[in-house]
């Protein structure tokens, strides 16, 4: 809630703060959202994953939270190594 000192002396400030948080669970949620989905090696090494390929892969209701399944697939494009983890970043 925003207090009636800080509504006076920010007046934009309710506005920006009616959005209401976006779910983010499947990946038709992220690419809704406009996020992106990237694919990182342990090495360091990462780029992003083309969502449209993985929601034709796995359906656009595939839960990516705690997801194994798209990690596992991944292989590094420098030092070769199996497997990785997924990280989200706004669009």
């Amino acid at each position: 809630m925003i207090s009636n000192r800080l509504k006076s002396a920010h007046p934009d400030l309710e506005a920006r703060n009616t959005h209401r948080p976006t779910t983010l669970v499947t990946l038709l949620d992220l690419k809704t959202a406009g996020f992106r989905l990237y694919g990182n090696c342990y090495c360091g090494h990462g780029r992003e994953l083309d969502l449209d390929m993985l929601i034709e892969r796995y359906g656009d209701d595939y839960v990516f939270i705690n997801e194994q399944r798209i990690g596992r697939s991944l292989k590094c494009t420098r030092c070769g190594h199996p497997g990785g983890k997924l990280t989200l970043q706004p669009g």
